[in-house]
């Protein structure tokens, strides 16, 4: 499967460049996932999550960037209950350590929004965003460290949809990539209890 990882800033400069644009960001959604109640271990995991995205000046916001990160080390916490997670600042040498960061979360209007830069396979390219749409972006990272082992992935999803519903499209566009971004994420680290 190819990894698609948009650059939050690229897409932050095509939005902030046009005068009458905004980056809309909506509290995130309840995410349907598979709880893994099957993973369990005795040591204590240390969770790290950082927003590292750079927001542009037109922001229209319902929420902030507390709340999204408390929304994703939920998520994280309920897909795995029999694991005790522990969300500190810093890592824990020598412990399970899962560090997220936010790289991108947030939805734009087409007409205004139609490039952008990211990776596929590790080589950089350019993305076209239809025009006339709502486009959506969540990107993150996640490095796992483990046992002197240290992994790195990257998560993005991109979705589209008509401006049939106005804001309300927007939402749905930013619901989805959520959706299938942290379900991917959780994905990752369950693997990460096999190594």
């Amino acid at each position: 499967m190819i990894r698609v990882f948009l650059f939050f800033i690229a897409f932050t400069f095509t939005i902030g460049n046009v005068l009458s644009q905004k980056l809309y960001e909506w509290k995130p959604p309840a995410v349907n996932f598979a709880v893994r109640n099957d993973i369990s271990t005795n040591d204590t995991v240390f969770l790290i999550i950082k927003d590292r995205r750079v927001n542009p000046e037109k922001l229209k916001s319902d929420t902030d960037s507390k709340q999204i990160l408390s929304t994703i080390i939920s998520d994280v916490k309920r897909a795995f209950p029999n694991v005790l997670i522990n969300d500190k600042l810093t890592p824990k040498e020598g412990k399970f350590n899962i560090i997220i960061n936010l790289s991108s979360y947030g939805a734009g209007f087409g007409t205004e929004i139609s490039a952008g830069v990211g990776m596929v396979g590790g080589n950089i390219n350019s993305f076209i965003f239809p025009k006339g749409k709502w486009n959506a972006i969540t990107a993150l990272t996640c490095t796992i460290i483990k046992s002197n082992k240290k992994e790195t992935r990257e998560f993005s999803n991109v979705s589209s949809k008509d401006n049939l519903w106005g804001y309300k499209s927007s939402r749905k566009a930013l619901e989805e990539t959520y959706s299938s971004t942290i379900n991917n994420l959780l994905l990752y680290i369950e693997d990460a209890f096999m190594f």
